[in-house]
């Protein structure tokens, strides 16, 4: 469990199999896509979410979960793909954490960070929405480029990105 020095107490943990916050996680993912973006609801988006620990946890990938107490704040996935690279998913903020003074997005992705280096990343690649403005503005400022899709793992495409990132660990 990591702690922020930030001035809600938020705590980021791996997910529990069967977590309690199972409904929370895809009901945060959901409003997002629907309030944010005015993408479909349609939850075979995040098919996923139905099984974390198959599609994440058995895949030796990881989960984390951002809450203050028992309210699900953030997340954020990875998958590798081979030795070197690895796959960031479900970053997903609540909108009232974004940004000062929480900057929850930017712990989720330290402690992705920290994960995958520990692991040998030389890669990270994601896909996101063109409509999610801010996310890719983000990923932009912490050093992520744009790549092609035909070079992004198949297996991982959402039929709702339309834009690719990598970041190439030197």
């Amino acid at each position: 469990m990591i702690k922020n020095n930030y001035r809600m107490d938020i705590q980021i943990s791996p997910y529990l199999t069967s977590s309690v916050a199972d409904d929370q996680i895809k009901n945060l993912v959901r409003s997002i896509r629907i309030q944010d973006h005015q993408l479909p609801a349609n939850g075979s988006y995040d098919t996923d979410l139905l099984n974390i620990k198959e599609y994440y946890l058995n895949r030796n990938g990881n989960f984390w979960v951002a809450m203050n107490k028992d309210r699900v704040l953030g997340t954020i996935a990875v998958v590798p793909v081979g030795d070197e690279l690895f796959v960031l998913r479900k970053m997903f903020v609540d909108p009232e954490f974004r940004g000062a003074p929480h900057y929850l997005a930017k712990q989720l992705l330290d402690v992705f960070m920290d994960y995958t280096l520990t692991r040998g990343a030389k890669t990270i690649c994601l896909g996101t929405s063109s409509s999610y403005v801010r996310a890719n503005g983000f990923y932009l400022k912490h050093g992520f480029t744009k790549m092609s899709d035909d070079q992004f793992p198949a297996e991982f495409k959402n039929p709702l990105d339309d834009i690719f990132y990598q970041k190439v660990i030197k």
